[in-house]
């Protein structure tokens, strides 16, 4: 069965993975949440926004 959150999930993961080099910053909260920053108190860039943009489409699209 096709799983939304399992697609979105591998691309997040890889943007937290590389943060650095997408010019993104990966957080995590004290109750375990986890988020990049992909350009509001970062510089971010097209290959950050990209990445957000395929995990808000489930992994399901393509930009």
């Amino acid at each position: 069965m096709l799983s939304v959150n399992e697609l979105a999930l591998e691309i997040f993961d890889n943007l937290a993975d590389l943060a650095e080099e997408f010019n993104a910053a990966y957080h995590e909260l004290d109750n375990g949440a986890r988020i990049v920053d992909c350009g509001v108190s970062t510089r971010g860039g097209y290959a950050a926004g990209r990445a957000f943009t395929e995990i808000c489409m489930g992994g399901l699209g393509e930009v």
